[in-house]
This record gives structure tokens, sequence and C-alpha cells, in this order.
């Protein structure tokens, strides 16, 4: 009977454990106005982005801001990635670039400094790290050659992941995704 529940109390254990091990969630602080009250700046823009500046978002940034504008009835038509023959008068140009950290908790520091080397690599893959991408953008919005607003914008996502069993890809992306929604989000409250 004892072995029973030893045997209940490992499994059990061993399934906390692994979704200990695999899970993320990603973060980001509050955005601005919601879509839904947003104003209409024009019928159709432009779009050009240069997100050369960014090491990670693999230039997904340009088909978030033309989406998000988009929904949020900021332009009805955003042209991107491709210059329509007949562009309109309108263009947002985005300059993007940003940041990536790492951010190890004080608990990693202390298990160097006081847990033996053969448990170590046990408890690594259940400490929780934090992971924060951050973009920032100078926008400027343009109808011909005139200058209608000029800004400067940035957002952030902070993704909690385990060190060493998580898909990295996944929560990477995820994060840069937001960041990028949060930043459109922002472009479009301040057009």
């Amino acid at each position: 009977m004892k072995h029973l529940r030893s045997c209940k109390l490992l499994a059990l254990g061993l399934a906390v454990w692994l979704a200990a091990c695999t899970s993320w969630r990603v973060s980001t602080s509050p955005g601005p106005t919601s879509p839904a009250v947003l104003r209409k700046v024009g019928d159709a823009a432009l779009l050009q982005v240069d997100d050369t500046a960014l090491d990670w978002g693999a230039g997904r940034l340009g088909d978030i801001v033309r989406d998000t504008l988009r929904a949020s009835g900021t332009f009805a038509e955003v042209y991107y990635p491709v210059e329509p023959p007949n562009a309109p008068s309108i263009r947002l140009r985005i300059e993007a670039f940003g940041s990536e950290q790492e951010h190890p908790g004080l608990i990693t520091i202390g298990i160097w400094l006081f847990i033996p080397v053969l448990v170590i690599p046990i408890l690594l893959g259940v400490l929780p790290m934090r992971k924060t991408f951050r973009v920032d953008a100078n926008v400027l919005l343009m109808n011909a050659d005139r200058e209608i607003r000029r800004f400067s914008t940035s957002a952030s996502a902070t993704v909690s992941y385990s060190m060493f069993f998580s898909a990295k890809h996944d929560f990477e992306a995820a994060a840069a995704d937001a960041a990028f929604r949060q930043l459109a989000e922002q472009v479009a409250a301040a057009l």
C-alpha cells in the first residue's frame, strides 16, 4: 500500500515538474487607447518599415503594423510590403531598432553557490528565467513631401520560461510579436 502511494506521489510530482519545465508566458505593459476609439487618418497609406536594426523578429514588424492600422480603422488600406503603381500620397515611415535582455533570477546565482554540482542540472530545468524584447521606433507621417507628424515610441514584452526545457523559438517569436503588436497599437493611437 505504501509503495502504491509512493508511486502516485512520484507520478504527480513528475507531472508537475514536466509542466513547469515546458511552460512559458508572455506579458506586456499596459497599451494605449483601445483600437475601437481611434480616429481615421486617411483612406490609404503606403507603409515603409526599416527593421534591419532588429536582431530578432524576422521582418514581421511591417505585417503587424499594417494589420493593426487596418483593424483600428486608422487607414482603410495600407500598402505593405509592395508599393502599388498608383501609390497614395500619405506615407508612414517607421525606423525600428531594438534589444533583447536575459534576466536570470537571483535564485540562479544562489544555486550555483550553495547546491552540489550533481543536483544543479535537475533544478535548472524548473527555475524561472525572464527575457525582455524591447523595440523602439522613429515614426514619420508624410503627405506628399510635407511632414504631418513625427514621433518616437517604444514597446516591450517579457517572456517568463524555464531555463532548459522550453522551446526557445516558440516563446521568442510570441514575445517579439507581442512587442510588435503593442508598438503598432501605439503608432495607431499617436497618428
